[in-house]
């Protein structure tokens, strides 16, 4: 229901109301908050496979731009189970952070892993223990994310 809710509220915005979101404490600077993130990722074995300093490209190409920050985020072996139970899931690998600065501060987004646990097919049980384990990391990554907390 809280997808249905968001979706709602933002007047259909399907990326909206698939999103968590969390606005970044004031004061954090933006590589305290990729510092964070990456340490929760570190400390529960989901690997940083990529980043992307998109504002930064932009200004490299002569657009001004706020700060976009993509980072992904990938457990090999969770991946493997997820795509050989649904190839379709590849679409969502690795899982994506991304710090979007907005009129009032940064902000931190990553897919609803809720919504490909609880309202897809049934998991096994071993993929669903794996699946909560990249979940609860990713929220992980939000919460410690926004303080810039290590």
């Amino acid at each position: 229901m809280q997808v249905w809710d968001k979706w709602t509220a933002s007047e259909g915005d399907i990326a909206d109301a698939t999103m968590w979101e969390v606005k970044v404490d004031e004061g954090v600077a933006l590589a305290d908050v990729i510092d964070a993130i990456n340490a929760v990722g570190v400390n529960n074995n989901i690997k940083n496979v990529g980043e992307l300093p998109l504002s930064e490209e932009l200004k490299a190409r002569g657009i001004e731009s706020k700060a976009i920050h993509v980072m992904s985020f990938c457990n090999p072996e969770t991946a493997r189970k997820m795509i050989d139970f649904s190839p379709a899931m590849g679409g969502f690998l690795p899982c994506r952070v991304n710090i979007i600065e907005e009129e009032d501060g940064l902000h931190i987004y990553t897919m609803n892993m809720d919504m490909a646990i609880k309202m897809g097919k049934k998991m096994p049980e071993d993929l669903k223990v794996a699946t909560m384990q990249v979940r609860d990391t990713m929220w992980e990554m939000l919460q410690k994310g926004k303080k810039g907390e290590f």
